[in-house]
C-alpha cells in the first residue's frame, strides 16, 4: 500500500511539474509574439530597435528560468537563440532556447524543451513552401528546412550526408554538411547533430578542419558544369527559344547540384576523413545533457 501511495505522489509531483514547466513555455510565447506584434512591422526607428531589445531581453530571462543550468562543458553562458523579433531580418523565427557558444563561434549549442521544439516544429509547418516541416522531431531532423530555420545563419546550410551515432534511447540524428551563399559547397567542413533527450532538445554543430571532400564527386559535377557553361556560351537564339534555353540551363545546374549532394552522400563513408567526422558527431553528443 505504502508503495502504491509513493507512487501516486510521484506522478502528483511530476505532472505538476510539467504543468508549471507548461505554464511558463506559455508565457514565454505569448510574450514573445506580443513582442513581435508590436515591433515586428512597418519601418524600424531607433524606439522600435530599443523596445526590440528590451523584449529580447525579458525573453532571455523567461527561457533561462525554462530551460534550467545547462550550460554544455567548455561552453559560455548563452543567449536567447532569438537574434530578432523584426519579421524582414535575416534570422527571424529561429528555435526558441539557449544558444551557448565557444570562442571564436567554432562550437555552437542550442538548448531548448522538448515541448517547445514540437510547438515551434508546428508553427513551421509552412515556412517552405518546396518542404513542409514535419511535426515528429525525428523526421524534422532529417530535413533541409530543419536545420536552416532552427539555426540564426548568414548563409545556407546544405546537409551532405548522414552520420552514423550511437544514441539509445533517444531521437537523434547527425549530418556532415556546409555552407554557402549561393551554390552548393564542393566540401563539407561542419557537423550538426540534432537530439531529444528526456524533456530537452538540443542542436549542436562544429567546424572541422581539414574539410571532408570526395575528388571523384567533385570531378563529376565539374564536368557536368562545363556542359552547362559551354551550353550558356553558344549562339543565343530570341523569344520562346531564348526562355526555353534559359529553363533547360537552370534545371541542368539544379541537377548537377542534386548529383553532386547525391553523390557525396554515398561516396563520403568511404574518406579516410569520415571516422573523425563521426567521432566529433559523437562528442557533441555526448555534450548534450
Amino acid at each position: 500500500m505504502k508503495a502504491i501511495v509513493a507512487a501516486v505522489l510521484l506522478l502528483a509531483v511530476i505532472g505538476a511539474a510539467h504543468a508549471q514547466q507548461r505554464t511558463a513555455e506559455d508565457r514565454y510565447l505569448a510574450d514573445r509574439d506580443r513582442a513581435i506584434g508590436q515591433v515586428g512591422d512597418g519601418a524600424v526607428d531607433e524606439a522600435k530597435t530599443e523596445a526590440e531589445a528590451k523584449a529580447r531581453a525579458a525573453l532571455e530571462r523567461q527561457m533561462r528560468s525554462i530551460v534550467g543550468p545547462v550550460a554544455p562543458a567548455g561552453f559560455g553562458d548563452g543567449a536567447l537563440n532569438l537574434s530578432t523579433l523584426f519579421k524582414g531580418d535575416q534570422g527571424f523565427g529561429t528555435l526558441d532556447g539557449l544558444v551557448f557558444r565557444t570562442d571564436e563561434r567554432k562550437r555552437e549549442m542550442i538548448v531548448t524543451t522538448r515541448t517547445l521544439l514540437t510547438r515551434w516544429l508546428a508553427g513551421h509547418k509552412a515556412w517552405w513552401p518546396e518542404e513542409a516541416m514535419p511535426a515528429e522531431p525525428g523526421a524534422a531532423f532529417r530535413t533541409e528546412a530543419f536545420w536552416n530555420q532552427a539555426i540564426d545563419t548568414d548563409a545556407h546550410i546544405t546537409p551532405f550526408a548522414t552520420l552514423p551515432l550511437d544514441a539509445p534511447g533517444a531521437t537523434a540524428h547527425a549530418v556532415v554538411g556546409g555552407r554557402s551563399q549561393d551554390q552548393t559547397p564542393n566540401e563539407a567542413n561542419e557537423v550538426f547533430v540534432a537530439a531529444v533527450k528526456g524533456e530537452r532538445a538540443f542542436i549542436a554543430f562544429a567546424a572541422f578542419e581539414p574539410a571532408l571532400a570526395v575528388k571523384s564527386c567533385t570531378a563529376e559535377r565539374e564536368a557536368a558544369e562545363q556542359k552547362v557553361k559551354a551550353l550558356g556560351e553558344g549562339a543565343r537564339p530570341s523569344g520562346k527559344a531564348a526562355e526555353a534555353l534559359d529553363k533547360r540551363i537552370e534545371s541542368m545546374r539544379e541537377k548537377a547540384e542534386q548529383d553532386f549532394i547525391r553523390c557525396f552522400g554515398e561516396r563520403a563513408p568511404k574518406e579516410p576523413r569520415w571516422r573523425d567526422v563521426a567521432k566529433l558527431a559523437q562528442e557533441l553528443y555526448g555534450l548534450m545533457r
